[in-house]
């Protein structure tokens, strides 16, 4: 078991959410950290 940490940068709380469940599908074994910044004008 790995300790991860992922920085999202996202545009919206909901896109966040989808990105952290995938992220959580890929590493089920992993224990994973989140930083998540959410700024309608990342992109």
């Amino acid at each position: 078991m790995n300790e991860i940490t992922f920085t999202l940068y996202c545009t919206t709380s909901e896109e966040a959410i989808t990105e952290v469940k995938k992220l959580k599908e890929a590493h089920p074994k992993d224990r994973l950290r989140f930083n998540v910044n959410i700024k309608p004008e990342f992109y």
